[in-house]
């Protein structure tokens, strides 16, 4: 019951990850494409969808150690831990993927003609040059839409993205018991 509950539990926290990351990363995606971008905007949606790989890998992987392995309370938590090491490290992996591109969306220069992003209105000031009350103005670094998807943001990605292979790493270890 354990190893059905970890290998549950891998797939399912791993997959929620995943589904985050996707999300903001295709709000990225959208708005590097609408600006003219290449199919690189899509980076973010494919690292986060590995993430979700990394779940099935494991959960695969416990469900074949739990039909070989005799069925003690030893092996059923090892395998339980297997699928929360993978779980928890791929949920957290693929949020930290969608925090970040949501960092990126909130930051985009979003000057007259510029695309903006969905779920992000502009800030228009009123007549007299004061902001309404209703409209709170965000710091913007000035990312350019076209540097959504450059250099430096695809290395923040591999690095978060290590979260989730390292907990791909501590459950293929706890799993790796031979039959």
């Amino acid at each position: 019951m354990s190893a059905a509950i970890g290998a549950a539990l891998a797939i399912a926290l791993s997959a929620t990850g995943s589904a985050v990351g996707s999300a903001f990363g295709g709000q990225v995606a959208i708005v590097q494409r609408s600006s003219g971008g290449s199919m690189s905007a899509f980076i973010p949606i494919v690292m986060a969808g590995v993430v979700g790989i990394y779940g099935l890998i494991t959960s695969v992987c416990i469900a074949a150690q739990a039909a070989c392995t005799t069925h003690d309370e030893e092996a059923g938590s090892r395998l339980l831990g297997a699928g929360l090491a993978m779980g928890i490290p791929g949920l957290v992996s693929g949020c930290a993927i969608g925090l970040f591109c949501h960092y990126l969306l909130a930051n985009i220069n979003t000057g007259a003609g510029g695309p903006t992003p969905p779920g992000y209105a502009r800030v228009q000031d009123s007549d007299e040059g004061v902001e309404s009350s209703s409209t709170i103005r965000k710091p913007q670094i000035g990312l350019d839409p076209q540097a959504l998807v450059s250099t430096p943001v695809i290395l923040v990605l591999i690095f978060i993205e290590a979260l989730a292979l390292y907990g791909l790493i501590a459950s293929l270890v706890l799993t790796g018991k031979s039959c």
